[in-house]
């Protein structure tokens, strides 16, 4: 399987990104951000690429920025 990785600019956005997940059965894990990708508040979500659409529809839904890589 593969994943993709998930940035945000607050830590408070990676945790109710995570929540969120959670609440919609999208197995995410909250890791570093690899150090091959530059980031503001340091921890990112590991998502399946699988579940990017829904994903990506949450986000919006709740006005949470994030930028994706794959």
């Amino acid at each position: 399987m593969t994943h993709g990785i998930a940035l945000f600019k607050t830590v408070r956005e990676v945790m109710k990104a995570d929540a969120l997940c959670r609440q919609h059965a999208i197995e995410a894990i909250v890791i570093p951000v690899p150090e091959k990708i530059s980031n503001q508040c340091g921890m990112c979500l590991k998502l399946p690429s699988d579940r990017m659409k829904l994903f990506l529809e949450l986000m919006q839904q709740h006005n949470i920025e994030t930028t994706l890589y794959e």
